[in-house]
């Protein structure tokens, strides 16, 4: 990673081995962050170059790496044939080990297993349990999500790649997240977790502006439509307060 002098003074890059100075102006200039607010640790001249080198380097082996590719690949999927007879039992250890660890649904309440969780969320067992019907709201939200499930992310990048600021932050993991808070959005508990979930504060404020966008349209001038819509979308901000910062 990049490295920084005994006396803070200078950041230097673990590439180039190029000195900059240490403070936030010129971190933002010469190395930037990711999404999850780290700093790089490399400058944005060797990362530029990198990408150029690796582009150039595609275009003119193309051929030779599609016959190497092709050459290694029915190499390859013997080589792993081989290697799961070969540690049979270690494999299934493993798979044990990881099926052991089990939580409750929040939803329904059903002993799963951890890591099969979100899928459970989305299976129809799941989602076939509804917790009893308290008020007018509940009733109408839960209606507006049966008549109108949340769309791919396919469909959903494809209306929002116009605003860039929009399209940035949203991810197959994100749509995921929207989608199960969407469908979970009487339960306070789920939308909470699955927002912690989305990566920080830009990409939850994205989430949010995505859903109303791609949702709004089902309202089509109903009145009924439209108070499901903005009760809906009153509790996702309620449910998220916290996360990441997120103020109502």
């Amino acid at each position: 990673m990049a490295e920084e002098s005994k006396n803070d003074k200078y950041i230097i890059c673990s590439k180039c081995r190029s000195k900059y100075i240490n403070d936030e102006e010129h971190i933002n200039k010469d190395f930037g962050y990711t999404r999850l607010e780290e700093r790089y640790k490399t400058c944005v001249r060797c990362r530029a170059r990198n990408k150029i080198n690796s582009k150039t380097y595609k275009e003119k082996h193309l051929e030779q790496i599609k016959v190497r590719y092709e050459s290694q690949k029915e190499e390859a999927k013997e080589y792993r044939k081989q290697y799961r007879e070969k540690n049979a039992d270690m494999l299934k250890e493993y798979e044990r080990a990881r099926d052991s660890i089990k939580v409750n649904c929040p939803n329904c309440n059903c002993e799963v297993v951890k890591r099969k969780l979100n899928r459970h969320l989305q299976s129809q067992k799941c989602k076939s349990y509804v917790k009893p019907i308290e008020n007018r709201e509940l009733e109408l939200s839960l209606k507006f999500i049966n008549s109108y499930p949340f769309p791919s992310f396919k469909y959903v990048s494809n209306l929002v790649h116009h605003d860039l600021s929009l399209w940035a932050e949203y991810s197959k993991k994100n749509h995921i997240c929207v989608k199960i808070m969407y469908e979970r959005i009487n339960d306070k508990e789920i939308v909470k977790s699955f927002a912690e979930r989305i990566g920080n504060f830009r990409a939850l404020q994205a989430a949010f502006y995505i859903l109303q966008h791609v949702m709004r349209e089902n309202t089509g001038g109903d009145p009924i439509n439209a108070e499901a819509f903005y009760m809906i979308l009153d509790k996702f901000k309620l449910h998220v307060e916290g996360v990441h910062g997120w103020l109502n």
